[in-house]
């Protein structure tokens, strides 16, 4: 239990007959936004009021960037947690500048995609490294496959830094679920990093839980997500290293 008292652990698996020798000074549960998505959405996570029922003597901090009053009713339940104080702040952002821009209808729907990407890509091919680090937040696996093959021959060799033609090399990059876990663990380390190489994301939803990376400064939304909730989560992901 030494490893655990002295907090060097990122992952910790408890077995039963451990559960008493025990000691921590405070449990913290983040990005609790998820518990709100209903049982379907990582059903274990529902099971993390056991712990606060176990360790009733240990205090427990729960934290989320957005949570509707009835969202915060649903945590404290399933969280088992009694006598909450509840602490809130101005989730606006000063830095953050939001602009809308029309679209064309979805009828002319590769026109749009055309209209979408290709002001990025031309940016990118001009300003390789020095293009401001972005996340676009596709409507559709289409869209993104789409806007993903328009970005790659229209960048051509310039898609590569260094030229070597692989893909850990592009400096622009696709997201979504499905993707090998080897190249969605390279784009979410490398937009971690102050200055990454990759400078473009096509991405889906499945971009963003726990995602901290300072350096990400622009995002666009293909399409307005499905909540205001979803659309604080997305948006709140530029500019958090306090760039305007």
């Amino acid at each position: 239990m030494t490893c655990f008292n002295q907090s060097v652990l990122k992952v910790l698996y408890i077995i039963s007959n451990l559960l008493s020798k025990i000691t921590s000074s405070l449990f913290i549960f983040n990005s609790l936004q998820i518990f709100c998505r209903g049982d379907s959405f990582r059903p274990s996570f529902s099971k993390l009021g056991e712990l606060t029922a176990i360790f009733t003597r240990i205090p427990h901090l729960a934290l989320t960037a957005t949570a509707t009053p009835k969202c915060v009713e649903q945590l404290c339940e399933i969280l088992k947690l009694r006598n909450v104080k509840l602490v809130f702040s101005n989730p606006d952002r000063p830095n953050i500048y939001y602009e809308v821009k029309t679209r064309l209808p979805n009828i002319k729907k590769y026109d749009k995609y055309d209209d979408l990407i290709m002001p990025l890509c031309t940016e990118l091919k001009s300003l390789k490294s020095n293009f401001p680090v972005t996340i676009c937040y596709m409507d559709s696996l289409e869209s993104l496959a789409y806007c993903y093959l328009f970005a790659e021959e229209f960048l051509g060799e310039v898609a590569y830094d260094p030229k070597e033609q692989i893909p850990e090399n592009r400096i622009f990059a696709m997201f979504h679920k499905d993707y090998t876990n080897k190249m969605k663990t390279h784009i979410i380390t490398e937009l971690r990093k102050p200055e990454p190489k990759i400078r473009l994301v096509l991405a889906t939803v499945a971009l963003g839980m726990g995602l901290n990376a300072q350096a990400v400064t622009h995002i666009i939304h293909f399409r307005p997500p499905t909540s205001l909730e979803k659309y604080m989560q997305e948006s709140g992901r530029a500019g958090r290293g306090g760039q305007l």
